[in-house]
Parts: C-alpha cells; sequence; structure tokens
C-alpha cells in the first residue's frame, strides 16, 4: 500500500465469521466495484457519484469523496464522504468515462 497522499485504497473487511469461497454474485461484483466511481440514483431521485469505499453488513453504501445532485448536469448541492442505507437506493450504476478519458488510458496503455 502506498503511502502517497490523495491516492485512495480500498479495504474490504467484515467482523462476520468467514465466508470465504461463499459470497453471493452480487457481493463479488460489489467487492470488484470497490475503489471505483459509481453512480446511484436514490429513491427520491438524488443522484449520487462518488468512490465507492466500503460495504455494511446491513447492505449500507459507503461512498468517498461523494458529490450530489437532483439532476445530472445541475449545480452540485453538496460534496464530501456518505453512508447510503440500502432501502433509499432505487439504482447503482457505473459512470460510462468520457472519450478524453477513454483516450487518456489507451495511450497510457501503450507505453
Amino acid at each position: 500500500m502506498s503511502n502517497e497522499k490523495g491516492v485512495f485504497h480500498a479495504t474490504s473487511f467484515t467482523n462476520k465469521a468467514s465466508t470465504l469461497g461463499t459470497a453471493s454474485p452480487g457481493r463479488e461484483f460489489l467487492k470488484q466495484l470497490l475503489g471505483k466511481t459509481i453512480r446511484v440514483v436514490l429513491k427520491d431521485k438524488l443522484i449520487l457519484i462518488g468512490i465507492l469505499s466500503g460495504t455494511g453488513h446491513d447492505r449500507n453504501l459507503v461512498l468517498s469523496d461523494c458529490d450530489a445532485f437532483h439532476r445530472e448536469g445541475e449545480e452540485l448541492i453538496s460534496r464530501g464522504n456518505v453512508i447510503v442505507p440500502e432501502e433509499k437506493i432505487s439504482k447503482i450504476s457505473i459512470p460510462i468515462p468520457l472519450q478524453e478519458e477513454k483516450d487518456e488510458e489507451t495511450k497510457e496503455e501503450k507505453k
């Protein structure tokens, strides 16, 4: 693990008894998303975009560096770290990178 400032390192841990190899497909999917930017739409239509930094055994999501909007493209309401209760979630998605970001990733891969 790097000690660089500003670099996010996702960590997965639990206080439940070991269930190694028995995680549900949904939990495995969430583990793959740890440390990645996700978009969460709440039932009240609020949109949260942030880094998935963890989950709770009660199915809450923890988002870091989270931005909140009423509608995509509108003015930012707030920014910070958020715990999202499972019962408030309507939809979870992975934002599609802009073409510029894809071009940068392709350049880095070619190096």
